[in-house]
């Protein structure tokens, strides 16, 4: 709950004047390192064709429905990705259902905080909080956005926010703290929280079981191979040389695993 809720119940008006939201220090999404994706952009747009063949098979996909009926979750069902998980989890169809449900965990219980009557309450006193002091922001959101948007194209992490960040996000950690809408959202939250945790039950209690037993078998894998010498990935995988039709290209997607 505080991981999801941390800025949005942003009433620490002290560290908000050190650090603002701290957006100054996340690093740019472009600048996050990515060897698989580098490495696919670097080839040739029919080896790049191969190497995702290899890694998600044909395209077809076992899905389950998500408990709170907004959408699905899916995994490949052939290719490596399928196979490695088919090994640690032992039924894709089991591994799909589990996943549904706390894959979309925190949207239900986020989407019912933001629209308790409490809370929708409460928001309204925080902007017109804000607007007194010369920001005109209907939801929590919007605030942090407009201090994202001062960074343009800089280029971060950097050692310090801007000033500007800082004066939004102190504004914003006075309001909440003068209308209390930290503590209404996390008391909200909380419950509701709650609520469907004790709904999902069942699927908690699968999904953590179905951890253990992978997290088991991947130390028990691990254990047996520390020090060896890895296989050629055409022994450990063998649907994904289908369709390889050179070495060259075969070399290609091992290393890029």
């Amino acid at each position: 709950m505080q991981r999801q809720f941390r800025p949005a119940t942003n009433d620490d008006i002290e560290t908000s004047r050190r650090e603002g939201y701290g957006i100054h220090a996340m690093p740019d999404k472009q600048a996050q390192a990515d060897p698989n994706g580098d490495y696919l952009k670097a080839l040739s747009a029919d080896r790049r064709k191969l190497w995702l063949r290899a890694h998600r098979g044909t395209g077809k996909t076992i899905s389950a429905a998500v408990p709170s009926g907004s959408g699905s979750y899916g995994t490949p069902s052939s290719g490596c990705l399928a196979q490695a998980r088919q090994a640690l989890y032992g039924n894709l169809n089991s591994y799909v259902t589990a996943q549904a449900a706390m894959k979309t965990f925190n949207a239900p219980v986020t989407a019912a905080t933001e629209s308790d009557p409490e809370v929708v309450k409460v928001m309204r006193q925080w902007s017109r909080c804000m607007a007194r002091r010369g920001f005109q922001f209907d939801e929590w959101e919007e605030a942090h956005k407009a201090a994202s948007e001062l960074y343009g194209e800089i280029r971060r992490p950097l050692p310090e926010p801007v000033p500007q960040e800082i004066e939004i996000a102190v504004a914003d950690a006075e309001c909440s703290a003068e209308t209390g809408k930290s503590a209404v959202e996390r008391t909200r939250y909380s419950y509701h929280q709650a609520k469907l945790l004790k709904e999902q039950e069942a699927q908690i209690n699968a999904y953590r079981k179905m951890r253990e037993r992978a997290l088991a078998k991947a130390k028990d894998v691990l254990g047996k191979h520390a020090g060896q010498k890895r296989q050629p990935r055409s022994r450990q995988c063998a649907d994904c040389t289908k369709g390889m039709r050179s070495n060259s290209s075969w070399r290609d997607v091992r290393n890029a695993r």
